[in-house]
């Protein structure tokens, strides 16, 4: 945020990688699983990464994953107009799921949260 602080133009934002932080509080805050970054972090996001977890690892589909994507999404507040990056890894689940399919479904979850 202090370099977020010290920038003049209003285009210099943070990225928020949803699916990342999820993953580091579910790791490391286990017990407070509501946790969610400070508003001050939150007014500077212009971006974000976004994809759910299998247990502890990331870059899985919306729909089979795990993310808490309608809080995160309403903390970042109805007038947010930044970037909704999804951001899948294939290769982590090809294996039991249609790649193109676990896009199409993501997309279909970004839409009803929007």
């Amino acid at each position: 945020l202090g370099l977020r602080s010290a920038a003049t133009s209003l285009a210099v934002g943070t990225c928020w990688d949803m699916g990342h932080y999820a993953y580091y509080v579910r790791r490391f805050f286990p017990d407070q699983p509501d946790l969610l970054p400070d508003e001050r972090f939150l007014r500077r996001v212009i971006h974000t990464h976004i994809h759910a977890l299998n247990g502890l690892t990331t870059h899985f589909p919306l729909d089979t994953g795990e993310l808490p994507l309608d809080r995160y999404r309403a903390a970042l507040g109805g007038a947010y107009g930044g970037v909704l990056n999804l951001e899948l890894e294939p290769s982590r689940f090809a294996d039991r799921r249609d790649p193109a399919d676990a896009l199409l479904s993501s997309v279909a979850v970004l839409k009803s949260v929007e």
